[in-house]
Protein backbone atom coordinates (compact mmCIF):
# COMPACT_ATOMS: atom_id res chain seq x y z
CA UNK A 1 0.00 0.00 0.00
CA UNK A 2 1.52 3.32 -0.98
CA UNK A 3 1.21 6.70 1.51
CA UNK A 4 0.31 9.06 -1.01
CA UNK A 5 0.65 12.48 -0.53
CA UNK A 6 -1.35 15.56 -2.24
CA UNK A 7 1.63 18.38 -4.29
CA UNK A 8 -0.08 20.72 -5.83
CA UNK A 9 -2.70 19.75 -7.99
CA UNK A 10 -1.06 16.26 -8.45
CA UNK A 11 -0.21 13.62 -5.95
CA UNK A 12 2.67 11.64 -4.99
CA UNK A 13 2.38 7.87 -4.39
CA UNK A 14 5.20 6.36 -2.64
CA UNK A 15 6.29 2.59 -2.45
CA UNK A 16 8.89 1.65 0.23
CA UNK A 17 10.22 -2.35 -0.19
CA UNK A 18 11.68 -4.17 2.05
CA UNK A 19 14.73 -3.63 -0.42
CA UNK A 20 16.25 -2.48 -3.53
CA UNK A 21 15.64 -5.88 -4.78
CA UNK A 22 11.60 -6.53 -3.95
CA UNK A 23 11.95 -2.76 -5.84
CA UNK A 24 13.38 -3.69 -9.08
CA UNK A 25 11.42 -7.05 -9.27
CA UNK A 26 8.10 -5.29 -9.40
CA UNK A 27 9.20 -2.37 -11.38
CA UNK A 28 10.93 -5.00 -14.21
CA UNK A 29 7.64 -6.04 -14.64
CA UNK A 30 6.66 -2.51 -15.52
CA UNK A 31 6.22 -0.57 -18.36
CA UNK A 32 8.12 2.48 -16.91
CA UNK A 33 6.60 5.15 -19.27
CA UNK A 34 3.06 4.61 -17.87
CA UNK A 35 4.11 3.13 -14.69
CA UNK A 36 1.71 0.09 -15.35
CA UNK A 37 1.68 -3.80 -16.57
CA UNK A 38 2.33 -4.13 -20.09
CA UNK A 39 -1.05 -3.49 -22.45
CA UNK A 40 -2.89 -2.01 -18.94
CA UNK A 41 -4.34 1.31 -19.47
CA UNK A 42 -3.58 3.94 -17.26
CA UNK A 43 -5.08 4.44 -13.87
CA UNK A 44 -3.10 7.50 -13.06
CA UNK A 45 -5.42 10.10 -14.68
CA UNK A 46 -2.41 11.86 -16.27
CA UNK A 47 1.28 11.24 -17.37
CA UNK A 48 3.22 9.87 -14.69
CA UNK A 49 6.67 10.22 -13.46
CA UNK A 50 8.83 7.67 -11.81
CA UNK A 51 11.36 7.34 -9.76
CA UNK A 52 13.44 4.90 -8.40
CA UNK A 53 16.18 5.33 -5.33
CA UNK A 54 17.40 2.45 -3.18
CA UNK A 55 14.36 0.91 -2.04
CA UNK A 56 11.73 3.64 -2.87
CA UNK A 57 9.27 3.87 -5.68
CA UNK A 58 7.32 7.35 -6.05
CA UNK A 59 4.79 7.85 -8.96
CA UNK A 60 4.11 11.67 -9.32
CA UNK A 61 0.81 12.72 -10.85
CA UNK A 62 0.87 14.99 -13.19
CA UNK A 63 3.94 16.73 -12.54
CA UNK A 64 5.11 19.96 -13.49
CA UNK A 65 9.16 20.41 -14.68
CA UNK A 66 9.42 22.40 -11.13
CA UNK A 67 7.71 19.22 -9.03
CA UNK A 68 9.10 16.82 -10.90
CA UNK A 69 13.06 18.30 -10.63
CA UNK A 70 12.24 18.91 -6.87
CA UNK A 71 10.88 15.72 -6.61
CA UNK A 72 14.03 13.74 -8.38
CA UNK A 73 16.51 15.72 -6.77
CA UNK A 74 14.89 15.42 -2.97
CA UNK A 75 14.64 11.77 -3.48
CA UNK A 76 17.68 10.50 -5.15
CA UNK A 77 19.69 12.65 -2.89
CA UNK A 78 20.09 9.84 -0.22
CA UNK A 79 20.77 10.21 3.25
CA UNK A 80 22.70 12.97 4.86
CA UNK A 81 26.74 11.60 4.91
CA UNK A 82 28.49 11.37 8.13
CA UNK A 83 29.89 15.08 8.66
CA UNK A 84 27.75 17.01 6.18
CA UNK A 85 26.55 20.13 6.84
CA UNK A 86 22.73 18.66 6.00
Amino acid sequence: MPAVYTLGHGHLEVFIYADSVAMARDIAKMDTLTVTPPGTPSPWGGTPVLVRSGNLAAVLIPGNSSQIERLTLALTAGAPQPGSPR
